[in-house]
This record gives C-alpha cells, structure tokens and sequence, in this order.
C-alpha cells in the first residue's frame, strides 16, 4: 500500500497523482482559468490556467498552462455547420497535456464531439466554437463556454468535499439556504458569482407574489364550487352562472372570503360580480348585474337605462 507523505520515504509519481486523484477532473475556476476569446480571425485565445485530469481511477495529473495560447479552426464548410471543442487532454501514450482544438463533423444538425476518457486520452473541453458555412473570422457569439458544464469539464474539486445529496435535493425548496463557499473545496469564486447573481434566482418573496397571483385553470361545471383564486371559463348554460351565456370568470380568494367577476365571452361585455361570505347564510351570494356608462340614454329630459 502507497502511504503519502512518510518521512524517510522515496516516491515515485504514482503516489502524487494519488493525492492528486482525490479531485474531480475539471478547471480550477471558470473566472480567468482557460478564458477562451476571439481574436477577429479564425484563430482563439486561450488565458493561463490550471486544470485537473485523471491519468487513472486512482491517479491525476495537474495541467498548468502559464501563458495565453492562440490556436487556429479551420475555415467553415461549404455548406454544413460543426462544432470545434477547445480541449485539453492528457495524452497518457506521450505522457503530456495538451491545449488542442478539436474538429468537429460538418452536418444539417451538428453535434459536440464526446470527450475522449480511455487508456490513451483524458480530456475535458473549456469551450465549444461554432463554425457556421463558409466562416472566416470567429465571433463571440460562436463561443460556448463549457467550463461550468460538468458533462464537458466542471469546476474541479475534492470528491470528498463535494455539495452533499440531502443539500441539494432541498435546495430549490422554499426557504432552503444557498450553497455556500465553505461547502466546496476548490477556489469558488465562480459560485460566489453565481450566488451574487439575483437575475437568476427565484426568492421566497418572489415565490409568494406568483403564488398569491391568479392562474388560468381551465373550464368549470360549477363556480359555486370554486374556493381557489384563480382565472376560469364556464361554457353556455354552465349551472350556477348569471344566465345561459358563455363567461370568462375571476375569482379571488383571501381569509375565507371571495370575489367572483364574471364577463361575457363575447362582444357585448356585460360583468356580473358576487361575494363569497362565511357564517350563517355563507356562501357565494346572487349575482348582480355591473351597470356600464353605455347602458345609460337621455332623451327628452328622460334618463333611461338599458339592463
């Protein structure tokens, strides 16, 4: 059995990339890790960063890359699309890591090429690039960061430290607590960022107001059964209703008492509106009947009103 670090004790560089293989194969952060950016041509940058790939199940190799590196795409088929992979691999046959662009296959629905993760190769992509018919420069809207995307890399980290079962599966609820930085075991400055990011999350107050807020729930045979606020239809002749006609209807809800607005489904717009009480002689009440401006008429010193 291979114990790291003994005192008095010769390695060799299996023992190291056990250590190393307690952590998921990914980027160090996707906030200046292998950053993948265009230069007005067909060529990419790729920025410095650190990266972790598995040579083995019990053996990883850290890939460090200290400078930006440019790499070149192919111009664009004649007439199909592909999609490249900015990939990073550890090619075990030659011992080495490498920053490769790969190409993909031309095709009326293009695919991202799988990662290759076999005895000869380990490889994670940082980025996908589309490359459209007859391209010639790269634009930033062809680049697809993947670095958050664990089926293509991921963040790297401890496989021990990881975000535990029970937290995730309660994280969408209600008044659950967010993910927090000492949860994760690697630099989380990409998470930080995400968490600070209030265009993306869905809060409890939010929550609330879309919960307290009408919904459409169809067709009703009965509105005197209706107890929930929400937005309904009732066909002609519907029981229950102000009279034979087809009716949108509104109900709203609150401390057990109600509101029902009830609108013709069609171009004479008459409204009926009721109330729902609780106690003795509860219930939805009658229906009346909401008088409009263009009921009323004046003639020869006479107000008339049109029901």
């Amino acid at each position: 059995m291979i114990c790291f670090p003994l005192d008095d004790t010769q390695y060799d560089a299996s023992a190291l990339g056990a250590w190393c293989g307690m952590r998921t194969r990914g980027v160090a952060s996707a906030q200046g890790h292998f950053t993948v950016t265009t230069n007005g041509d067909m060529s990419v940058t790729v920025s410095p960063g650190l990266a972790w790939l598995k040579a083995g199940d019990y053996w990883a190799v850290v890939a460090h890359e200290p400078e930006p590196q440019t790499l070149t795409l192919s111009v664009g088929d004649g007439s199909l699309t592909r999609i490249d992979a900015v990939c990073i691999r550890l090619n075990k046959a030659q011992n080495r890591a490498e920053l490769v662009i790969k190409k993909g296959t031309p095709a009326t629905l293009p695919k991202v090429t799988a990662p290759v993760r076999d005895l000869n190769y380990d490889e994670i992509y940082v980025a996908t690039v589309t490359v459209r018919p007859g391209t010639l420069i790269i634009q930033d809207a062809d680049i697809t960061d993947q670095r958050l995307n664990s089926s293509y890399c991921g963040l790297a980290q401890d496989s021990a430290g990881g975000i535990p079962n029970a937290h995730a599966s309660s994280h969408a609820k209600e008044g659950s607590d967010p993910i927090t930085p000492a949860m994760i075991g690697v630099d989380t400055s990409a998470i930080t960022a995400h968490m600070s990011n209030a265009g993306v999350h869905v809060t409890a107050a939010d929550k609330t107001t879309w919960n307290s807020a009408p919904v459409s729930r169809g067709q009703t045979s009965n509105p005197n059964a209706i107890t929930t606020t929400g937005l309904y239809y009732m066909a002609g002749g519907t029981p229950n209703a102000p009279d034979t006609s087809g009716y949108m209807l509104a109900c709203f809800m609150s401390g057990g008492r109600g509101t029902q607005i009830a609108a013709v489904n069609g171009a004479s717009s008459r409204f009926w509106i009721r109330s729902y009480l609780t106690g003795t002689g509860g219930g939805w009440q009658s229906w009346r009947k909401v008088v409009t401006s263009d009921m009323f008429s004046y003639s020869a010193g006479t107000l008339n009103i049109t029901i």
